[in-house]
């Protein structure tokens, strides 16, 4: 089971029938502002980046103010996860030991031929 590591949520707009940008969108604990690079249009899909637990409920709470807001998409990201240090040293020690039993039987081999 991965985590969660970004959320994009899409929002759209319509000035003309009330539907605003919402102004914060809250994840679990974490408040994100949200802003509005979109100007006049449409349609705008917003980054929200954490670490979140995909194997526990997720919360997510948007703030109107009032006002009319649309969610037509939310996406999500697993988190992209860096080997941990004692695994490279495994997978290093593992190689230097294939090579080290290599490098006895190529002698071996040598001192029988000769």
């Amino acid at each position: 089971m991965a985590n969660i590591g970004r959320i994009d949520i899409g929002f759209g707009k319509w000035t003309p029938a009330a539907v605003y940008m919402p102004n914060s969108v809250k994840i679990n604990s974490t408040t994100f502002a949200v802003t509005d690079p979109i100007g006049n249009d449409l349609h705008s899909m917003q980054s929200f980046t954490g670490q979140w637990n995909s194997g526990t409920p997720l919360l997510i709470e948007v703030e109107t103010h009032g006002r009319w807001t649309m969610i037509d998409e939310v996406d999500f990201y697993a988190s992209t996860t860096t080997p941990e240090p004692l695994s490279m040293a495994l997978l290093g020690t593992g190689l230097a030991g294939i090579g080290a039993v290599r490098r006895r039987r190529r002698t071996q081999s040598e001192d029988a031929a000769a």
